[in-house]
C-alpha cells in the first residue's frame, strides 16, 4: 500500500479544487492511501475530506507570520513521521517550501502553477516575491520532482534557475473531472438571462486588471453594433472593485442593456454550455481552466496570446508565436494578439488587440461552417488531463 500526502495552501479557491480533484482520483485506487494537509484551515472552507489534517493560523501579532511559517514546517514534519508517505505532493509554491524544509524519507514533489514574474505582477507583494525567489534559488533544488502545469512555467524555471536539475522538471497538467463538468453543464438555467437576445457570448473570470474584462466589453460594443440579437454574459467576482467602472463603461458605450454581470456562481458550466462562444482577453495566464472547461463542453474559444499554454490547450504548440500581431485560427478557437497591456474604462478608439478581438468574434459568429468545425473538432489536449493519465505519470516516475 502506497501512502501519499497532499499539502494544500487553503481549502478554497482554484488550487484547493485542483488538490481536491487529485485526492479524489487517488482515493479510487485500491493500492493508495491518500491524505490532505491543509496549512491554512478555515471554518468556511469549500473543500473538506475525511482523511484531512488541518493547521490554523492563529498568530495575529507582530512577527506572527514568521511564527506561522515555522509552525507549518513542524506540522508537516510531524505528519510525515506519523503517516510515512512514500510521496508528498505540495500544490503551491509556499507548500513546496514547507515540503522541502520538513524533509522526510519519501519523495517530495512540488506542483508549480505560475512563474515567479507572473506572481509578482499579480500580487504586487514584494515580500512574497522575495520569499518565492529565495525558495527557487536555494530550496526547490532539493525537491525530487518539480511538476509544472504549463510549458511557460517549465521554461521559466529552466531558464532562470540553473541550480535546479532539468531532469527533475517536467509538465503535469491538472486533473479535470470531465464527466462532472458535463453533468453540471446539463443543469437548466432557472431564469431567462436576456429577454430580448437570442444568443450570448460569455466571459468567465475575476473582474481584475489581468483578466481585462474591459477589453471584452469594448470589443463587444463594436461587434454588437450590427448584431442586435446577441448579448454578453460576464461571470466572476469583483475582486478588484472594477464592477462600477465596467458598468459605467457599458453605459458610455450604450450597451448596458446587452450586458449582464452575474457575479460568482457555483456552476458556471451550465452558462458556458449554452453560450455561442467564450472570450478570455487576459494579459497573462499559465493554463486557464475556463478554456479547458469550454473545450470539454465543445464551446469554441477566443483568447488573447497570454501564454504558451494557450497554444498547448488549442492543439497548436508547433505554431506558437510569442509576438503574434494579428490572429491565429486553431482547431478549437482563435488566438489573438496580446500587445497592449493597458486597461481602458472609457469610450475611445479601440487598440489593435481589441480590434483583433472584434474581427475574431465577427468571424466566429458569422461563419457557420468555421463555427461548426470548431465545435465538433476533437480536442487532443483533453487526453492529458484525465485521472488515468495524470496518476500514471506520477506513480510511474516516483514509485
Amino acid at each position: 500500500m502506497i501512502n501519499i500526502l497532499l499539502i494544500e495552501p487553503e481549502g478554497k479557491g482554484t488550487i484547493a479544487r485542483l488538490t481536491h480533484n487529485l485526492y479524489l482520483a487517488f482515493s479510487k485506487r485500491e493500492d493508495v492511501n491518500v491524505y490532505i494537509a491543509n496549512v491554512n484551515y478555515q471554518d468556511n472552507d469549500d473543500f473538506i475530506v475525511d482523511r484531512q489534517f488541518n493547521f490554523m493560523n492563529k498568530y495575529h501579532f507582530p512577527l506572527g507570520k514568521l511564527v506561522y511559517y515555522v509552525r507549518c514546517v513542524f506540522f508537516i514534519k510531524r505528519l510525515k513521521k506519523d503517516l510515512t508517505p512514500l510521496i508528498t505532493i505540495s500544490t503551491s509554491e509556499a507548500c513546496s517550501t514547507y515540503n522541502v524544509l520538513s524533509k522526510g524519507n519519501g519523495r517530495n514533489i512540488g506542483i508549480f502553477h505560475s512563474s515567479l514574474i507572473y506572481s509578482k505582477n499579480k500580487t504586487n507583494n514584494i515580500w512574497k516575491y522575495l520569499l518565492q525567489y529565495f525558495s527557487f534559488c536555494l530550496l526547490y533544488r532539493y525537491l525530487d520532482k518539480l511538476y509544472c502545469v504549463s510549458p511557460d512555467v517549465k521554461t521559466f524555471i529552466l531558464e532562470n534557475f540553473s541550480s535546479i536539475s532539468p531532469f527533475k522538471v517536467s509538465i503535469l497538467y491538472n486533473i479535470h473531472d470531465i464527466q462532472q463538468i458535463i453533468k453540471l453543464s446539463n443543469v437548466s438555467i432557472e431564469n431567462l438571462l436576456f429577454s430580448s437576445m437570442n444568443e450570448y457570448i460569455v466571459f468567465v473570470g475575476r473582474l481584475d486588471y489581468n483578466k481585462s474584462p474591459d477589453k471584452v466589453i469594448r470589443a463587444f460594443a463594436e461587434f454588437s453594433m450590427k448584431r442586435e440579437g446577441v448579448g454578453l454574459l460576464i461571470i466572476g467576482g469583483d475582486t478588484h472593485c472594477l464592477l462600477h467602472k465596467l458598468k459605467n463603461l457599458c453605459s458610455e458605450l450604450e450597451i448596458l442593456h446587452k450586458v449582464i454581470f452575474l457575479g460568482n456562481v457555483s456552476n458556471p458550466y451550465k452558462y458556458i454550455k449554452k453560450a455561442k462562444f467564450l472570450v478570455l482577453p487576459s494579459k497573462s495566464e499559465a493554463l486557464p481552466g475556463v478554456i479547458i472547461e469550454s473545450l470539454i463542453l465543445n464551446i469554441p474559444v477566443i483568447t488573447t496570446n497570454s501564454s504558451m499554454g494557450i497554444w498547448d490547450i488549442m492543439d497548436c504548440t508547433e505554431s506558437y508565436d510569442k509576438n503574434l500581431l494579428g490572429t491565429f485560427i486553431a482547431s478549437k478557437g482563435i488566438i489573438t494578439s496580446n500587445l497592449c497591456k493597458e486597461n481602458c474604462f472609457i469610450k475611445s478608439e479601440l487598440n489593435i488587440d481589441e480590434m483583433n478581438l472584434v474581427d475574431s468574434m465577427s468571424a466566429l459568429y458569422d461563419n457557420d461552417i468555421m463555427y461548426q468545425n470548431m465545435a465538433n473538432e476533437r480536442s487532443l489536449f483533453l487526453s492529458k488531463i484525465t485521472e488515468e493519465f495524470v496518476l500514471n505519470k506520477i506513480l510511474l516516475e516516483n514509485v
